[in-house]
């Protein structure tokens, strides 16, 4: 699979395209419904596929298992949820458990992988952050120098404080032909 088809996977969905849920403790967790998902492997790879598994109830859970194919290369997911709801929802049982799936089979190729952090997931909403949390390459190929400046993993790097000294990082320089 192309490294750029995989970058426009993973590419984190505009802020609008996100909804929330309230957690039970009050809480809330942010997410893209699985629709803007489709959409975007319409646009990104339009020749994509999707099988799903009958359902199977499992305790007080309908479970779908969906494999979904991009380029060839195909990945798995399950997605589950409750049999007999307490209180109405949208959608059946099956149809919530057949998005699920599809949403996790989808986040084995990077799409929404980004929203397990939901720290980033804020900022990127309130539109603060710049940067996402990934390691920056600088490369300066005429003199043989490749520098890579990678974010700690607590704190989110915003555009303008990148080189603040309390920001914490790691620098990595590497020079053909030294140690």
């Amino acid at each position: 699979m192309k490294t750029d088809l995989l970058d426009q996977l993973k590419a984190p969905f505009p802020a609008a395209d996100h909804q929330d849920r309230v957690l039970p403790g009050g809480g809330k967790w942010f997410f893209i419904p699985w629709q803007r998902i489709r959409k975007r492997l319409n646009e990104v790879c339009p020749d994509w596929s999707v099988s799903y598994s009958d359902p199977v109830i499992v305790g007080e859970y309908v479970v779908v298992r969906c494999q979904l194919t991009i380029e060839g290369l195909s990945r798995e997911g399950v997605g589950n949820d409750k049999a007999y709801p307490d209180k109405q929802t949208y959608g059946t049982p099956i149809e919530r458990a057949i998005a699920d799936a599809f949403k996790n089979a989808a986040e084995q190729f990077g799409v929404g992988a980004y929203l397990d952090n939901q720290e980033f997931v804020i900022k990127h909403m309130q539109n603060k952050v710049m940067v996402a949390p990934t390691p920056i390459l600088i490369s300066a190929s005429r003199f043989g120098l490749r520098i890579t400046l990678e974010p700690s993993p607590r704190k989110q790097v915003k555009e303008r404080s990148l080189f603040k000294p309390q920001l914490q990082r790691r620098l990595a320089v590497e020079v053909p032909g030294c140690l």
